[in-house]
């Protein structure tokens, strides 16, 4: 109970700091100073990337609204966590702030559209007309020849600079689309390669710490086989001296036995005997 009292509180504050969220406010640009109109058109760019990075966090926003009614529909169906809810806080309060909640941030994400990639068309350089010049009517054949050269001379300078921005018009497209893709695709990359990175170290630390064990227990082992092996020479020892000790109890009992045998058989001899000579005695 203790723990779901816990979650329950961390519902109720995490509704509240949803309420308190400075994202879900609409900021208006003020219409009164011209210069600042100015300034704000100068500054479009940088109010387009915030409104981008404030159409994402509003995203996050609204994960974290469908997390906290998955959390609500759980607490409801359990009779015992809609107990603790209802002394902390009445839950369908809780579940008509989620509501206005996501009211607000329907009419933030007006405000700030989502940002559209858009691909960037190649664009060809526009053909340069150059105008030249005629020359003048040289007196001398030899100046004619010399403009005609030229003339070829600088059409060829004017298609190997056409070549040229063309060229530097397709490495400033490529350019532009490789840093034009959004920062949230390289945040999972690097999340994914940091979480690998860290799995990694863990995987070869339980490694070598196996191997210690391993070790160590091999050497428990070794130690343990020593031991079991001097304890068996001295069973087996103990074993052939109670065989020993066994036959010669064996041999004692015997000889007792006889003695015993021998002297009831004396006994009884003596006194047969005794009584023999006393009917004997009487009868004579």
């Amino acid at each position: 109970m203790n723990q779901l009292s816990k979650e329950n509180l961390n519902l109720v504050r995490l509704i509240n700091r949803l309420e308190r969220n400075p994202s879900l406010q609409i900021k208006k640009p003020r219409m009164d100073d011209s210069h600042e109109l100015n300034e704000a058109k100068q500054d479009q760019a940088g109010h387009e990337e915030f409104d981008q990075h404030r159409y994402w966090e509003l995203k996050g926003l609204e994960t974290t609204i469908r997390h906290a009614r998955s959390i609500l529909d759980t607490i409801n169906s359990n009779p015992n966590t809609f107990k603790t809810v209802s002394q902390i806080q009445d839950p369908i309060e809780l579940r008509s702030k989620l509501e206005r909640i996501q009211d607000r941030i329907d009419v933030a994400l007006k405000t700030c559209p989502a940002p559209t990639v858009t691909k960037l068309t190649p664009s060809r350089p526009s053909t340069v007309i150059y105008e030249i010049k005629a020359p003048e009517l040289p007196s001398m054949p030899n100046k004619r020849s010399r403009s005609l050269d030229e003339q070829e001379n600088q059409s060829k300078e004017v298609e190997k600079e056409e070549v040229k921005k063309e060229s530097e018009s397709d490495r400033e497209e490529t350019r532009a689309e490789t840093t034009f893709r959004p920062s949230l695709g390289s945040h999972p990359a690097s999340n994914l390669n940091s979480n690998q990175e860290e799995l990694t170290d863990e995987l070869s630390q339980m490694a070598s710490q196996l191997k210690k064990n391993v070790h160590h227990f091999n050497k428990l082992l070794a130690d343990d086989q020593a031991i079991l092996l001097a304890n068996q020479t001295k069973l087996e020892l103990n074993s052939d001296s109670m065989n020993k000790e066994g036959g010669r109890l064996t041999q004692v009992s015997l000889k007792s036995r006889s003695m015993t045998w021998f002297t009831i058989a004396a006994v009884c001899v003596v006194a047969i005997s005794w009584i023999l000579m006393f009917i004997i005695i009487r009868l004579t």
